[in-house]
């Protein structure tokens, strides 16, 4: 309780609520989506509705734990709807001596989009010669990790977020790294099942190919078996 207010889960929360917490956190749409791990599409389709918001438990209670990392609370009861700065405020961890900063996403691609540039958009965030990752496209979905600079893989991620081609774009894992993991920026389309396969990816998810149901271990170890096969182009030859 605070001042009489019950926190989530008890009490319902509003979109004027998200927009307030948002306000008072003074952060954007996209760095709200990053830190609750789910989609831009989201947060903006919560913070039009009036009232109570339409959302499942899960998807609120980790937008609420984001708020709650920022050092914000929200609540309503009796009749009482706010948004408060937390007593204390969570301090960030240091990062690690090396200053890498990894990010692991995954997302579609507009319906109908070209395949060929839907292929560009993905890869010219890699462009940035700071940065280093791998790419994987299979049927209009994509998982992808960047490595480097926090501010070089910010800048990445909110190119994707704002694209318009770009669809249902979400977090998997968004960490301070002690060493990268990929050494150069390669992308790899794979174009049959066979492909995905020989990578040992589960047999349902080979043929409808969904990363959002891998674990981050899973997510990860896919992308570097990919790194390390002949069929991965750096990125400067596939975007050619």
């Amino acid at each position: 309780m605070h001042g009489g207010v019950e926190r989530f889960p008890g009490g319902a929360i509003t979109g004027e609520q998200l927009r307030a917490a948002r306000s008072l956190g003074r952060i954007e749409q996209v760095e709200l989506a990053r830190l609750a791990r789910i989609s831009v599409e989201t947060i903006k389709r919560l913070e039009r509705i009036r009232g109570p918001v339409d959302a499942n438990a899960r998807t609120l209670k980790a937008i609420v734990e984001a708020f709650e990392g920022l050092g914000i609370g929200m609540g309503s009861g009796g009749g009482v709807e706010g948004v408060w700065f937390l007593a204390r405020r969570p301090v960030a961890p240091p990062p690690p001596p090396s200053g890498a900063h990894r990010l692991l996403v995954h997302g579609a691609l507009a319906p109908g989009l070209e395949r060929g540039r839907g292929y560009r958009v993905l890869t010219a965030m890699l462009e940035d010669e700071g940065l280093s990752g791998m790419l994987i496209l299979r049927q209009g979905r994509f998982l992808q990790a960047l490595e480097g600079a926090v501010r070089d893989v910010r800048r990445a991620y909110a190119a994707l977020a704002e694209s318009p081609l770009v669809r249902e774009l979400e977090t998997l894992d968004d960490r301070p790294v002690a060493k990268r993991l990929f050494s150069g920026r390669r992308a790899w389309e794979a174009s049959d099942a066979m492909s995905l396969a020989e990578l040992g990816l589960d047999e349902a998810l080979v043929h409808a190919f969904h990363p959002g149901r891998l674990s981050v271990a899973a997510a990860l170890g896919l992308l570097v078996q990919a790194s390390e096969r002949r069929r991965a182009r750096p990125v400067a030859e596939a975007a050619s």
